[in-house]
């Protein structure tokens, strides 16, 4: 996949690596159905290269186990179209269609009762798109190999819009810290059977819960750290370790207008550039320690002092001031989840 496998529709030869298991050429055929790649057939090349004959039957053969495979595939999509549809009724508005998706939930016994439930939400940024079929695919491989090599049992997957929502099972002693590195995993995971997609998947993670009724609330919470993730650094949050954003996240209007907003914030980011408001940003972050934003932001303490000059300059605003400070933090952590009219 590393290769660009996903992308390759005719045979290709690669020369021998001169490693064990890679001392001749192999011949790939990619095995593809309309959903994209579902396998590579090698063929390893012991003299010069293959006869017209030979080429004929290794594809006659790669299009045997394409339809084999193609067959095998249609059947793990009719399941996981169940599960899909058991999960977004769980995660869904109507308690009627939620009472329905706990119960199959049960019956189907998709989880033991001695562990919790815990949801995870991704999302992809730019240059990547769940509506894509090979994204889904490499999302769906990353998720099911990283939650069933740990588990034991894969977590259920559903696409939702721009989300794709993810279930788990886990173990109820587990720690959040666990959870975030489960879903570290998953991103890596990806990455490895599809490199475009480095750095372009982020994650919200959910509380977990050991009544499987709980599951919206799960959802909720790991749909508003997706959305955090989208504005950190960091590619995985947990609604746990996000407190603060969790609240503004639950308490702000998306739409506002602009004219509401107090001139001297909303004109922030036409006065300043991006590297000021970063830094002080970092200095609100940092209760105002210098000597922090300075190693935190790779910057040498003149060049941070600088740039509060610059914004006190341009704001009228003073960071020695509490009220000061708390409109410039509260505004650059709001601007991202407001939509100005």
């Amino acid at each position: 996949m590393a290769a660009g496998f996903h992308r390759w529709t005719q045979p290709r030869r690669g020369r021998a690596l001169g490693a064990y298991g890679h001392d001749y050429d192999r011949m790939s055929f990619p095995l593809r159905t309309r959903e994209g790649l579902i396998g590579v057939m090698w063929v390893i090349i012991k003299d010069k290269s293959l006869s017209s004959a030979e080429m004929n039957q290794c594809l006659t053969i790669s299009r045997e186990i394409e339809r084999l495979l193609a067959w095998q595939l249609a059947q793990a999509n009719e399941t996981d179209s169940t599960m899909e549809s058991i999960l977004l009724g769980a995660i869904g508005d109507d308690q009627d269609s939620q009472a329905t998706a706990f119960e199959n939930m049960r019956s189907l016994g998709l989880f033991d009762e001695d562990r919790s439930l815990c949801v995870f939400v991704f999302r992809t940024g730019t240059g990547a798109s769940l509506e894509d079929a090979d994204v889904r695919g490499t999302l769906r491989r990353a998720v099911r190999h990283s939650t069933e090599a740990r588990s034991g049992t894969p977590a259920l997957l559903a696409f939702k819009g721009a989300e794709a929502v993810a279930l788990e099972s886990v173990r109820i002693c587990e720690g959040v810290d666990e959870r975030v590195l489960t879903a570290d995993k998953v991103i890596s995971e990806a990455a490895r059977l599809d490199s475009s997609l480095r750095g372009r998947i982020m994650v919200g993670v959910g509380t977990a819960f050991d009544d499987a009724e709980e599951t919206p609330t799960s959802y909720r919470r790991a749909a508003a750290a997706s959305r955090m993730a989208e504005t950190c650094p960091e590619a995985v949050v947990a609604w746990e370790m996000r407190p603060l954003e969790a609240l503004l996240d639950a308490v702000l209007k998306t739409e506002a207008r602009a004219s509401s907003v107090p001139e001297v914030v909303r004109s922030m980011e036409e006065r300043l550039t991006t590297d000021v408001l970063r830094t002080v940003e970092c200095f609100l972050d940092e209760a105002g320690s210098v000597a922090r934003v300075s190693e935190r932001l790779h910057l040498h303490r003149t060049t941070v002092y600088y740039r509060m000059r610059v914004f006190a300059k341009a704001t009228g605003l003073s960071l020695d001031s509490g009220r000061d400070r708390l409109l410039t933090h509260l505004w650059l952590m709001c601007r991202n989840h407001l939509d100005l009219e």
